[in-house]
């Protein structure tokens, strides 16, 4: 996996996890969700891949949120690319 690929995969990942927070009312859950993209956003534009990796799987993790199979499949890749990062625990994702 290129790692330009992995600095889009992880910007549109935000996205998506952004619009789901929003739609699902929990954005108030916890500190850094209400700006969580744009912070991601500011940590790729850095060159600050392992923080913006971080940021995403914490605003997942700390809402409880239920990413679909397509956004846990590129979770699991990320995370196995970036080796000395801790992957995406697929496994404990609840099923939708």
């Amino acid at each position: 996996m290129e790692t330009k690929f992995i600095y889009q995969s992880i910007r549109q990942l935000s996205k998506e996890v952004q619009q789901m927070l929003v739609q699902q009312d929990m954005l108030h859950m916890a500190t850094g969700l209400q700006d969580g993209e744009a912070m991601i956003g500011e940590y790729l534009d850095h060159r600050e891949l392992g923080l913006a990796w971080n940021h995403l799987v914490y605003m997942i993790s700390e809402t409880g949120l239920a990413p679909t199979l397509a956004q846990r499949y590129f979770l699991r890749r990320i995370g196995q690319e970036l080796q000395d990062l801790p992957a995406f625990p697929v496994r404990k994702c609840p099923t939708p």
